[in-house]
């Protein structure tokens, strides 16, 4: 039997105010990357976040 797939990976879109807006934009990114990933209670959720700055900034 195969594994079923779980690795979602998306870039969060930069922070624009107001704040329920961008937590939108996240949720919307999201969903259009999650194809056929679907979670179940059981699963072991593990998160890895890269953060990316400009330089002189």
């Amino acid at each position: 039997m195969a594994k079923r797939p779980l690795k979602l990976q998306f870039r969060i879109p930069p922070y624009e105010p107001p704040r329920n807006e961008w937590r939108e934009k996240i949720h919307r990114a999201a969903t259009e990357r999650l194809g056929g990933v679907v979670y179940e209670a059981t699963d072991r959720l593990e998160i890895a976040v890269g953060l990316y700055f400009k330089l002189g900034a």
